[in-house]
C-alpha cells in the first residue's frame, strides 16, 4: 500500500537533490567544459550522496534502526543502478534525438525517479528489518 506522506517526503527530497544534481551538471558542461556524460555522472553522484543522507535522516527514519553499513550497501547498489540508468538513458536520448543534454537528462531523471529510485528505496534500501 502506498504511504502518501512518505511518498511526498521522498519526492521533496528528490527535488532538492535533483536541483543539486542538475546545477552541478549544468555548471560542469557550461562553465568548465566537461563532456556531458561525465558531467551527468558527477551530478548524479553529488545528488545521490545528498539523497541518501536526507532520506535516511528525514524520510525513512526507521532506517536508523538498521546499521549504516547495511542500509548504505543497499543504497549503493540501487544508486549505481540509478546512475547507470540516468547516464545511459541521457546519452541514448541525447544522441538519438539531438535534444539538449539537460532536457534529455530531465526526461530520463523523471522516469528513473518514479520507476526505479522511489520503489527501490522504499521496498529495498530503507525497509524495516524484522529482528
Amino acid at each position: 500500500m502506498l504511504d502518501i506522506t512518505t511518498f511526498l517526503k521522498a519526492q521533496g527530497s528528490a527535488v532538492v537533490c535533483t536541483v543539486v544534481d542538475f546545477a552541478l551538471t549544468a555548471f560542469l558542461v557550461s562553465v568548465v567544459g566537461v563532456y556531458y556524460v561525465g558531467a551527468v555522472a558527477t551530478g548524479a553522484v553529488a545528488g545521490g550522496m545528498l539523497n541518501f543522507h536526507v532520506n535516511r535522516s528525514m524520510v525513512f527514519r526507521d532506517a536508523y534502526k538498521t546499521g549504516l553499513l547495511v542500509v548504505g550497501g543497499r543504497y549503493a547498489m540501487v544508486w549505481i543502478g540509478s546512475i547507470l540508468l540516468n547516464t545511459i538513458g541521457t546519452f541514448a536520448m541525447t544522441e538519438s534525438t539531438h535534444m539538449n543534454c539537460i532536457l534529455s537528462k530531465a526526461v530520463v531523471a523523471i522516469v528513473v525517479a518514479v520507476c526505479w529510485n522511489y520503489l527501490m528505496q522504499r521496498h529495498f534500501v530503507f525497509r524495516k528489518i524484522n529482528r
